[in-house]
């Protein structure tokens, strides 16, 4: 009976982590400004508080103080479900569904799609590190983005 106890309390503590309780507020601490030197150049991503079950986000690569590349994300939900979609370039990408959230870290999947398939979001201190791997795909490439807060 003990066992069976304890089964149930973890599976109400994981649920939450999964599902019900994952809104685009939860995503309160990716906002802000971010810096990291990267990619030959200067690559910055600035996060809106959230609002209205939405979190955007604006991402540019500078070289030489031209732009090299940028990206829109948008965090929102969709059907019940926490989302995140990018457009690389302007280009819609397919979204992926939040896999697993904490306090300072969120986890975004989708393994029918091309890398990446999983992007994980995390907050260390006052370093933001967005890690792009495929677990789901035939690839081990791996992209990590070490991003400082900007004052």
């Amino acid at each position: 009976m003990p066992f069976r106890r304890c089964m149930l309390l973890m599976m109400f503590i994981a649920v939450p982590a999964l599902g019900g309780d994952a809104t685009v507020d939860k995503l309160s601490f990716l906002t802000g400004a971010w810096q990291g030197e990267m990619f030959g150049g200067t690559f910055t991503a600035r996060y809106t508080a959230p609002g209205g079950d939405i979190l955007l986000s604006y991402s540019e690569l500078t070289r030489d103080g031209k732009l090299g590349s940028y990206e829109f994300e948008k965090f929102s939900m969709i059907d019940g479900k926490l989302t995140f979609s990018a457009y690389a370039g302007g280009k819609p990408m397919t979204p992926l569904t939040m896999t697993e959230l904490s306090d300072k870290r969120v986890v975004f999947e989708n393994p029918d799609k091309d890398f990446p398939t999983r992007i994980a979001y995390e907050v260390r201190e006052n370093r933001l590190v967005v890690t792009l791997s495929d677990p789901h795909g035939d690839s081990d490439k791996e992209m990590i983005f070490d991003l400082e807060r900007m004052e």
